[in-house]
């Protein structure tokens, strides 16, 4: 329900940026914005999720997110602007950002606790599935009802989602650790809750469980590899997810929808990826190295989509680019899922998401910058970026610990 409006509002806001002549830099800082949040609080609130009731948490960063939408439709509408107003647009991505680095490691740390280890990858695949077909559906929507509606209505609209979801996380039902209990001497086996802890021990028990975390990320080659090699990549990808609507502006020649077209490609791309991964039954090394291999296969499309200059090629490398990145996200996802402990789930799964986006920000910004620099020929940041993040791949897939925690050996 709020990814169709927080699709849709995201599409209708790059679209207004690049409308109203704003720059390739305003467009990258705004989605640094966005995804900033997540790297300077993401380990904490990995921390804080495995700690407080999870479904509270995913409800609170709904309300959150949808109270921070209204801010901008209400200011344009009082004071009867037109112009984007980027320092509170830059203020509201904030705000929602995070709110998302509460709600991805809490949705990501439940699912297990719903429904049997060997269910996961079927259940990641169906969760994945109806992220990316609502955001699918909100790319489309956003591209065309931008044109009619603008981008104040559609971000009103998109917090009206966010209330109306977090209303609807009150209806489910399922397992809830908190924290473990323990038990006391001489009751057999009686279970008592713990006692409320001081607020000194409080603040020393979640620095402690942030540490661990921590602590459990680095002493695994591995995962560590992998984290580092996702960074850089990511790093190289983002200046091409920012530029894509000028992108589709000055290099295809099409009109705004066609932003949301790409973008949902790119979804449905992904959409096609998690049923494979659902359904395809393979080995722990036959999967290693199919992982390899797509990782090679994304830069790949991303180098190529900046030597294409008509729309409907563009559409299918960008879908087959989401097909290989959605396989990946699955299988990743679900190793980690089923070999990190209960208790540190939350801490494990939200630090690889921080750690893996640390540099994605600052890709963001450079990319906005780049794009400006570049002037008509965006596609030559395409290309070297793709190029990059090719090379980082192959010096991933070069380590023997990087290919046994993709085989889930390490």
């Amino acid at each position: 329900m709020s990814q169709v409006g927080d699709q849709a509002y995201l599409v209708a806001v790059m679209a207004w940026l690049v409308e109203s002549g704003s720059s390739a830099t305003a467009a990258g800082v705004l989605t640094m914005s966005t995804a900033l949040p997540g790297v300077l609080i993401g380990p904490f609130a990995g921390a804080l999720v495995d700690r407080w009731p999870r479904l509270a948490v995913i409800q609170a960063a709904d309300v959150a997110r949808g109270l921070a939408m209204f801010v901008v439709p209400a200011v344009i509408w009082a004071t009867r602007s037109t112009a984007p107003p980027l320092p509170l647009l830059y203020t509201v991505a904030l705000v929602s950002g995070a709110g998302t680095a509460f709600f991805r490691p809490a949705i990501a740390a439940v699912i297990p606790d719903l429904v049997p280890s060997t269910s996961l990858p079927v259940a990641n695949s169906m969760y994945q599935f109806s992220v990316q077909g609502t955001t699918m559906l909100g790319q489309v929507a956003g591209g065309l009802a931008y044109q009619f509606v603008g981008a104040p209505m559609l971000m009103l609209i998109n917090g009206i989602s966010f209330l109306l979801a977090g209303a609807a996380t009150s209806f489910v039902r399922g397992a809830e650790p908190g924290r473990a209990p323990h038990r006391r001497a001489g009751t057999g086996s009686a279970v008592v809750p713990h006692p409320d802890p001081e607020p000194a021990e409080r603040r020393h028990t979640f620095l402690a469980d942030t540490k661990a975390g921590i602590q459990y990320v680095w002493r695994r080659p591995g995962l560590r590899n992998f984290i580092i090699v996702t960074a850089l990549f990511n790093f190289m990808l983002m200046p091409m997810l920012v530029l894509l609507p000028f992108y589709v502006e000055r290099q295809l020649g099409m009109p705004a929808a066609w932003y949301g077209f790409l973008l949902a490609a790119l979804s449905g791309g992904s959409i096609v990826g998690y049923a494979i991964a659902a359904t395809v039954r393979l080995s722990d090394a036959r999967r290693g190295i199919i992982i390899l291999g797509l990782l090679v296969g994304v830069p790949f499309g991303f180098t190529l989509l900046g030597r294409i200059t008509t729309p409907w090629p563009a559409l299918a490398v960008l879908a087959v680019t989401g097909v290989m990145n959605g396989v990946i996200g699955i299988w990743v996802v679900t190793l980690l899922q089923s070999s990190a402990p209960p208790e540190l789930r939350g801490r494990v799964l939200a630090l690889m998401e921080t750690m893996a986006m640390a540099l994605a920000p600052l890709g963001m910004a450079l990319g906005g910058v780049a794009g400006d620099l570049a002037g008509s020929d965006i596609g030559i940041v395409y290309t070297l970026c793709g190029l990059a993040a090719f090379g980082a791949t192959a010096l991933f897939g070069a380590s023997g610990p990087s290919r046994r925690f993709l085989a889930g050996a390490a």
